[in-house]
């Protein structure tokens, strides 16, 4: 077998290996209402919620929304949570965004990662020994209240993405779609534009 054949074979398996989330919507399409003004031009939001087996019951809430500014700009409001700082930050993710099957590089700023802790009781506990009234003596071979907190940390990393070209969203417009990938893990975001009857 020749070097480039077990490279190729290397990156096969390794493209296999993603693991792809996504979520898709439909909704009118939001250049139809630029000429009202009381009309909100945000998109639906997109909720992308995940587990970790090593985060006990803790839900990984990711999201992603977008805002028409102009026919010739879009910006996205994207938040990932993880367990990790590093994939936790949107803007070191590869990013783009795909317009009825024309693909865009996105800029990335307002970029924001803070940490949420969460603490709470376990209370395994097991009454081992009752006084003559019936009060717990002995819990779990402990005196009175043992105590075990437990606590979670986990990064939410929050950034503004942005697109810019002539003419980016028309009344034609029928798909968006935003993709962000790092290593193993692809999040898509869809949003399928209708025409207001």
């Amino acid at each position: 077998m020749s070097k480039f054949n077990f490279y190729l074979i290397i990156l096969i398996l390794a493209s296999a290996c993603t693991k792809t989330f996504s979520k898709t919507t439909k909704q009118p399409n939001p250049i139809f209402y630029a000429s009202n003004p009381d009309f909100i031009k945000d998109s639906h939001t997109l909720n992308i919620i995940r587990g970790d087996h090593e985060l006990y019951n803790f839900k990984l809430v990711n999201y992603a929304k977008f805002i028409v500014v102009s026919r010739d700009r879009i910006n996205f409001k994207v938040e990932i949570t993880h367990k990790w700082r590093e994939y936790a930050d949107p803007c070191g993710w590869n990013i783009y965004v795909k317009i009825n099957k024309k693909k865009y590089e996105v800029e990335c700023s307002k970029r924001k990662i803070e940490s949420i802790t969460r603490m709470w009781d376990i209370q395994r506990r097991r009454v081992i020994a009752r006084n003559l009234y019936g009060d717990p003596i002995l819990i779990e071979g402990f005196e009175r209240n043992p105590t075990t907190l437990t606590s979670i940390t986990v990064f939410v990393g929050k950034a503004h993405l942005t697109i810019y070209d002539r003419d980016i969203i028309t009344p034609h417009t029928t798909k968006i779609e935003l993709v962000l990938e790092k290593k193993q893990v692809r999040f898509v975001y869809t949003w399928n534009l209708e025409n207001p009857k």
